[in-house]
């Protein structure tokens, strides 16, 4: 029989986390790389069930996850909840696969992070295919009009029209650059999705040894990869070759960045941890500075700089 307050605490706990790719599209036209980062905490709404499923108890799974499933439609939708919890299904039959395989904890985030890509531009590619529209134009077209209302707020309580110009042009952009990026955005919240939900299941199951964030480290040799699909971008912008070629370095930079974003992360982790700050009080600093101030372009900055001074020789003593 399972226990009410366990399949309780799960349901919630699942709910929570599901809601945030709600937070993670409305956060789009303000910052997509903010968004991708709110989007891979998505991937812990699956946490409480793969722990049940390891633990050989299915029936509380299923049941935690249908009850959460139902619970998200009123919040994000039926529509978006059917699909979001479907695909996550799926993803975790192959989660589990993986985590009976010898996989070490590094390939095993790695290929974590394949399957859910696979399956993503799958139904990415089913979408494309019986509605006529690319998923990522159907979004595109939805932050179109949520901008739109957002900007007839602005006239409605009589904000300047500079200030009103200043406001739209930069939600276009951010809708732009989504549209033009997808992949390698969905890329990107892949691998920090799946490095998350390793990590907070190794938490409850030690066997699987995810090391914290704190010993992440981008090898020295992709900063190359990054400054070619860079100047391929530049100047792809300046030529107008391929478009395929531009699009194709635009979206390789995104992940390479988003490798770096999280280098400057585990950066920040280290120093923190030398101040003697607890885990709660470091993650909601960390997811503060990068939802409310655009942190996120400070630690990319910091993961780069990071190849050439090595910061982490310079942390602060432990507090005792």
């Amino acid at each position: 029989m399972a226990d009410p307050k366990k399949l309780l605490t799960a349901v919630l706990f699942s709910v929570f986390f599901a809601s945030v790719s709600a937070l993670a599209f409305l956060l789009v036209p303000v910052s997509p790389v903010t968004a991708a980062a709110a989007a891979s905490a998505v991937f812990l709404a699956i946490s409480p069930q793969l722990v049940m499923l390891i633990k050989g108890e299915v029936i509380p799974a299923v049941l935690s996850w249908s009850a959460a499933a139902l619970a998200a439609g009123y919040l994000i939708g039926w529509e978006g909840s059917f699909f979001l919890f479907a695909l996550f299904a799926v993803f975790a039959a192959g989660f589990l696969f993986l985590e009976r395989t010898r996989l070490k904890p590094a390939g095993r985030v790695a290929a974590s992070a394949g399957v859910w890509t696979v399956l993503f531009m799958v139904f990415s590619r089913g979408w494309s295919v019986f509605s006529g529209k690319p998923l990522a134009g159907h979004l595109a077209g939805r932050l179109r009009a949520l901008g739109a209302l957002s900007i007839g707020a602005y006239y409605d309580h009589r904000f300047t029209s500079v200030f009103i110009e200043g406001v739209e042009g930069h939600i276009l952009r951010n809708i732009v650059f989504f549209r033009e990026n997808f992949t390698g955005l969905v890329i990107a919240a892949a691998f920090a999705g799946s490095w998350l939900l390793c990590r907070d299941v190794s938490l409850k199951i030690s066997k699987m040894g995810v090391p914290p964030a704190e010993s992440f480290r981008m090898p020295e040799s992709f900063i190359w990869l990054l400054l070619v699909a860079g100047a391929v971008f530049a100047a792809g912008t300046r030529l107008q070759f391929s478009e395929y070629l531009h699009v194709a370095a635009s979206n390789a930079a995104v992940v390479l960045l988003a490798g770096y974003l999280i280098n400057g992360v585990a950066l920040i982790l280290v120093f923190f941890r030398g101040l003697g700050f607890s885990p709660a009080v470091k993650w909601f600093l960390i997811a503060g500075l990068i939802i409310l101030f655009r942190g996120a372009y400070f630690f990319t900055a910091a993961g780069i700089l990071d190849v050439w001074f090595d910061f982490r020789k310079r942390k602060p003593e432990a507090v005792k």
